[in-house]
């Protein structure tokens, strides 16, 4: 877990994570450092595997 630190060349992605009840908002992120970012290939690949990995947990949950 980080708390305010911040580091040149980390991102990050989040996306909401809807469970069982309203009351427990959770988040799923993903996040990297990477000198060279390719933001096509971040929106191509690892966007739609994170919405599909949250929309697997909040099913579950």
């Amino acid at each position: 877990m980080a708390f305010g630190e911040y580091q040149r060349h980390a991102h990050g992605i989040a996306l909401p994570v809807a469970p069982g009840r309203p009351q427990n908002g959770m988040a799923l992120s993903c996040g990297g450092v990477d000198v060279t970012r390719d933001t096509a290939s971040i929106r191509a690949r690892v966007v739609p595997a994170l919405k599909e990995t949250a929309q697997g947990l909040a099913s579950r949950l």
